[in-house]
């Protein structure tokens, strides 16, 4: 007898839903009476290559200038175009994909880890458009990698046009389109960012204490301002008063006329503890024809002013108060 075909030799497992059992595959040629690893590896590759075609197509949507064909087994990208489709392409040994997770179970990114099933399931969700989107963040910092999934309830009908009741998780973005498949690049936070948000709270830290501290510097120069700025309005008064009774000292000197007018002079001027300085010279008067000195007497208690004025001439005496005592010692 001679060797017969196996009937079943001739079929793969279907990548669709469209196509039915025992329909031969262009991409992929079975060798006659195949092993059960053979076939195994031949519905494999068939199901690979479906998939490789659907991942071109979506590169090529994201990159429309670039110029690529479908028969290209190995398709570079640069480090941003892989940030920009959300996953690394990488065709020898394997696709390194998104995470895919149907019914909680399917738990890779990589291709040829896949059994039949896993792989029937995942073109069915592909085509069928149920599994819109996977994300696998990645840290292109530290080289890390992190999984960020949004989970959707869906149902996957069968090819009787049943629904089965099994639930896949169907990734997606905002504002994406709801046709074809869609690979989405979310952001991912790492620890180099952290760090610098770290360093950057802490140097918010310490310029908000530099204020703080330069804040009660300026209260306390503005204080400081207040106090003096009312001790010298106190010395404005003070000589104020003073020029005032020396003018009315000497206008009363003028219109007596007398050379004896001590007392009157005295009683006048008020100054029983006139401050005695280095000012006290009528240096207001100097405009006036008025000559004048002044000595000290009574051990330096008393202030006697010998004023001229024309043929005016008179006397004054001043009692000094025991500051103005000391002042006059040390200027004598």
């Amino acid at each position: 007898m001679g060797t017969m075909a196996n009937p079943s030799s001739s079929s793969v497992l279907p990548t669709s839903p469209n196509n039915t059992p025992g329909t031969r595959q262009p991409l992929t040629r079975i060798p006659h009476n195949p092993t059960p690893a053979q076939r195994k590896w031949a519905a494999r590759k068939t199901q690979s290559e479906e998939i490789y075609r659907l991942l071109f197509n979506h590169i090529k949507e994201t990159f429309p200038d670039r110029n690529l064909a479908i028969s290209s087994r190995d398709i570079s990208l640069k480090p941003e175009d892989q940030r920009r489709l959300g996953y690394l392409w990488q065709r020898s040994g394997g696709y390194e994909l998104p995470k895919f997770r149907l019914r909680g179970q399917l738990q890779t990114s990589h291709i040829s880890r896949l059994s039949s099933a896993d792989y029937a399931r995942l073109v069915r969700a592909l085509n069928l458009g149920h599994l819109r989107a996977a994300i696998k963040p990645r840290d292109w910092h530290c080289v890390t990698v992190k999984e960020e999934f949004f989970r959707t309830r869906s149902t996957l009908k069968s090819e009787t046009g049943e629904s089965d009741g099994k639930e896949t998780d169907c990734f997606h973005g905002e504002g994406q389109s709801s046709i074809g498949t869609q690979f989405i690049k979310r952001e991912s936070t790492s620890r180099n960012d952290s760090k610098l948000q770290a360093e950057l709270a802490a140097t918010n830290g310490r310029l908000v204490a530099s204020l703080a501290m330069k804040d009660a510097q300026n209260t306390l120069l503005v204080e400081h301002l207040k106090e003096a700025g009312e001790r010298n309005r106190e010395l404005e008064i003070q000589l104020e008063t003073t020029k005032q009774q020396l003018e009315a000292c000497h206008n009363s000197l003028l219109s007596t006329g007398s050379t004896d007018t001590s007392d009157q002079n005295t009683t006048v001027l008020g100054l029983q503890s006139f401050p005695f300085s280095h000012e006290f010279d009528l240096e207001q008067l100097d405009k006036m024809p008025l000559a004048m000195t002044a000595c000290l007497k009574d051990n330096n208690k008393r202030l006697k002013l010998k004023l001229r004025s024309g043929s005016h001439k008179a006397s004054v005496s001043v009692k000094l108060g025991r500051l103005a005592s000391k002042q006059a010692e040390s200027l004598d």
